[in-house]
């Protein structure tokens, strides 16, 4: 009788580890979620995307659009590139786009160019054609992107021009992640900046500042620097403004309705400025 006991009893130990066994197998196996986060992030950064507005985080938008043109796809390539790759009439070609990459590093092509080249413009934007074997390569960059147009046969200028006609390119770079960062800290230091020269009432800081012509809220106007010199101090900064731009302004800096501007200060009495196209920021309203 003992002798069956400790049979049953090794049994039952044996069947509680085999289920343990079972139990840990199971979750080591389960790894659904993590391999999707994984996937996700792949996914983002190289692969085939649904659409091209999945290229706008990477700064710019390109897409193909003609009657003759099947077969579109759309990809990442190292992050940093995106690719419409289409058949043209039965030409394949690929489009592509990046704010890093450029010529033949971008285009993903050797340079194998026979020295037949034609500058021309596309979308406004000087372009160059380049005559390779076999293909045809077509640079241009706007001001931020960098593109380039390949076709894998010897194709004529006008069949290459009549593809690059059907090409649909725009510059999203202020819509990158990076940049986007870099601009919000831009514009609270220059936030930080328009307080400080106010409330240590710097005119001639200011002067520097300002984008001219100049209405101020309060009715003063100044055409130019010399004529923003000669508005008296109290009447330039007043003290309901000086008081709408303390230091906790910061915390408050915001964006106008239409996302052109900056507003530091009160709804009533504030500083607009905004980033110029050189890439430097200027007040462009103050409401004293």
């Amino acid at each position: 009788m003992e002798k069956r006991s400790k049979i049953l009893s090794r049994i039952c130990i044996f069947c509680m580890l085999l289920g343990m066994l079972f139990s840990f197998s199971a979750c080591g196996n389960d790894t659904s979620n993590n391999s999707d986060n994984k996937t996700v992030v792949e996914e983002i950064k190289n692969g085939e995307v649904e659409s091209p507005e999945a290229f706008k985080k990477l700064g710019l938008y390109i897409d193909i659009q003609s009657s003759k043109v099947t077969d579109v796809k759309y990809r990442i390539e190292d992050g940093e590139i995106a690719v419409v790759s289409f058949i043209y009439n039965g030409l394949d070609c690929e489009f592509r786009g990046s704010c890093t990459y450029k010529r033949y590093d971008l285009a993903k092509v050797k340079d194998t160019s026979t020295g037949d080249i034609l500058s021309t413009n596309v979308g406004g934007y000087g372009a160059t054609y380049y005559t390779l074997v076999p293909g045809r390569l077509v640079f241009w960059n706007d001001e931020n992107v960098n593109y380039s147009f390949f076709t894998y046969v010897t194709a004529s200028d006008e069949v290459v021009k009549e593809i690059v006609d059907c090409l649909i390119f725009e510059n999203h770079y202020e819509e990158r992640e990076d940049v986007a960062q870099q601009t919000a800290n831009d514009s609270e230091d220059y936030a930080r900046q328009i307080v400080m020269v106010f409330q240590n009432k710097k005119r001639d800081v200011l002067a520097e500042m300002v984008y001219y012509p100049q209405q101020l809220g309060g009715g003063q106007s100044a055409a130019n620097k010399d004529e923003l010199m000669e508005i008296p101090e109290d009447e330039l900064f007043t003290e309901i403004l000086l008081t709408a731009l303390s230091e906790d302004a910061i915390d408050d800096l915001r964006m106008s309705e239409d996302g052109t501007e900056y507003i530091i200060g009160t709804n009533y009495k504030n500083v607009h400025f905004k980033k110029m196209e050189d890439g430097t920021y200027k007040i462009v309203k103050i409401n004293n």
